[in-house]
């Protein structure tokens, strides 16, 4: 149910297995950790952060005292519980998770030793950075974590792209003074995700719908309604799966067309933006 994404139906399968594991009294933490974690990321998506927040904390706890330490499941346990902290706005004490989270995935010097999970910690710390306004430790950590992510999986791999997507966003929320460095980061994305997944895969949608908004931003829309369109077309592709982004571009392509004062297009836009919702999506 889990790997389907039917947390409604795995969340009480999981609170059985757990009352069962108490029961027992079992002594192998990292099985019911696993299960505490699980729970914390359900009830993280259910908007329950309390719920999460404990739950979490109850895996550190077991994982701490346990004496087969599993420290990749520690750390995951302390990324889920920074994430929720920084959705908190306790920076510091997000911070400090991000970090403990880092010096365990990144304790091999070889490729071989990284854990599979280091980048996406070094994605974390450079979120919390940004959130604190220490720029300069963002795009360090961001850039540690597109090399690594690279030594991992490929220059030319799906990751790799994800990779710089993310900083892109990241940048590119920086505002204007920073576009011409999100622009290409952008770029370099979809030329990365191309590569990886062809140019019709949903991930060079989404850098195409980032680069559309940075376009917008700087109020340069016919390059930016190009870019929508692109990113249109590829979504229409998935179906439901992407109704509501469709809706996003659909929205943002019928202000753009209103701004270039092409009206009908901008009602057609509206139009069918409408007919979506209309569907229940």
């Amino acid at each position: 149910y889990r790997t389907k994404g039917d947390s409604i139906s795995a969340k009480p399968l999981l609170e059985q297995a757990l009352a069962a594991f108490d029961c027992t009294q079992t002594t192998d933490s990292s099985a019911v950790s696993r299960i505490v974690i699980t729970l914390a990321e359900i009830a993280s998506r259910e908007g329950d952060i309390a719920g999460a927040i404990r739950h979490y904390k109850r895996a550190v706890e077991m994982l701490r005292n346990s004496s087969g330490i599993d420290n990749a499941l520690l750390a995951s346990a302390h990324c889920g519980l920074g994430r929720l902290f920084m959705h908190l706005g306790d920076l510091d004490a997000a911070k400090q998770a991000a970090m403990y989270a880092v010096a365990v995935f990144g304790g091999g010097r070889n490729t071989e030793q990284l854990h599979s999970s280091y980048p996406r910690a070094l994605e974390f710390l450079a979120e919390v950075y940004e959130a604190q306004g220490r720029e300069a430790d963002a795009d360090h950590s961001m850039k540690r974590a597109w090399f690594t992510t690279k030594r991992i999986h490929g220059p030319q791999s799906r990751e790799t792209g994800v990779c710089i997507l993310c900083y892109a966003h990241m940048v590119a929320d920086r505002g204007p003074e920073s576009a011409d460095v999100a622009e290409k980061l952008y770029v370099k994305a979809m030329r990365v995700l191309k590569a990886a997944n062809g140019k019709k895969h949903l991930d060079v949608g989404m850098a195409l719908q980032g680069l559309a908004h940075l376009y917008s931003n700087l109020y340069r829309l016919d390059e930016a309604q190009r870019c929508f369109r692109r990113a249109l077309k590829i979504f229409s592709r998935y179906g439901n799966a992407t109704v509501s982004v469709r809706r996003d571009v659909l929205d943002a392509l019928a202000e753009i067309y209103a701004e270039m004062g092409r009206t009908r297009a901008a009602a057609k836009c509206k139009k069918m933006a409408a007919d979506l919702r209309k569907k229940g999506a």
